[in-house]
């Protein structure tokens, strides 16, 4: 059952590409077919919660095939199953990169800890101390997975002689809620929500300010990225759960919001700092819990 969802996502994968010139609406219609499966059938979580990311991933990818009709026939076969933006991989001389291998085991072993402080040992702990050690693990294995991922997916490519963008910048030296959302974690999801969601929107001719145009296009980001993730937590998860996960984005596009009206990019790095990662640790059990909860399923 496992093996057949995976051969049908990259099926719809490869059909997408391939229609995506000449009949874009069937190619559309895959990434929503797609979409759709995890809830249509019965299988293993894990192989439904891939499904649903292969939908997320091909209707990302899609929509930028067809804003680039130029793309070849294997360039749109690649690029649709490609986590990176193929449109900025760089080719170089092929080397083993061990900075990057060195990397993803260490990251690697920060989420199994995670996995097993959230899942192993705070089930241990008194009930106050259960909840908080549950969402420390959550924290720690969603930052590590991550980052190993994204070292080691670098370090294979650099061997195949290619360079991608990275999709970390060390995002727990971020000094505002915007720095940390835009510049440092999971770049390749910010990059396509900023070109497909909140410039669109900062474009609409409403009759708004500037300022209103671009907080109308912040709200809209984060509950696209909410509603994205949501969509992510319905395949397991029950609807309050599914709720609490949607919900953790539009509060950071909020702080965002607010962090800027109190101006704390100039405040001094100690201070921005302490605002950054006291407000993620405060607003992150909206986002642990559901994943705590689908790690143990």
């Amino acid at each position: 059952m496992i093996l057949t969802y995976l051969l049908v996502a990259h099926t719809f994968g490869l059909l997408a590409a391939v229609f995506s010139r000449s009949l874009p609406w069937l190619a559309k219609s895959c990434a929503v077919l797609l979409a759709g499966m995890p809830f249509l059938a019965s299988a293993p979580l894990p192989a439904r919660l891939y499904c649903a990311f292969g939908a997320l991933l091909i209707g990302a990818r899609l929509s930028e095939i067809l804003d680039c009709p130029n793309l070849s026939f294997g360039q749109r076969i690649w690029h649709v199953h490609s986590i990176y933006d193929t449109r900025q991989i760089r080719r170089s001389d092929p080397q083993l990169s061990s900075h990057l291998f060195l990397g993803a085991v260490f990251y690697g072993g920060l989420a199994i800890a995670g996995i097993w402080l959230g899942l192993r040992w705070a089930p241990s702990l008194s009930d106050g101390w259960r909840t908080l050690g549950r969402w420390g693990g959550g924290l720690v294995f969603l930052y590590g997975t991550i980052d190993a991922a994204d070292h080691f997916l670098q370090g294979i490519h650099r061997a195949l002689g290619l360079i991608v963008p990275p999709a970390q910048n060390r995002p727990i030296l971020s000094l505002t809620l915007s720095e940390f959302w835009s510049e440092r974690w999971n770049r390749a999801v910010s990059s396509w929500l900023r070109d497909h969601v909140f410039r669109p929107t900062v474009r609409v001719r409403f009759r708004l300010t500037p300022r209103q145009r671009l907080q109308l296009g912040l709200a809209a980001t984060f509950i696209v990225s909410g509603l994205l993730h949501g969509y992510l937590a319905a395949v397991g998860l029950e609807p309050q759960l599914v709720v609490l996960a949607i919900l953790f984005f539009p509060v950071q596009g909020l702080l965002i919001a607010v962090e800027q009206r109190l101006r704390i990019s100039r405040c001094r790095p100690a201070i921005a700092r302490t605002w950054t990662l006291g407000l993620m640790l405060l607003t992150a059990p909206l986002l642990l819990e559901p994943v705590m909860q689908l790690l143990s399923r």
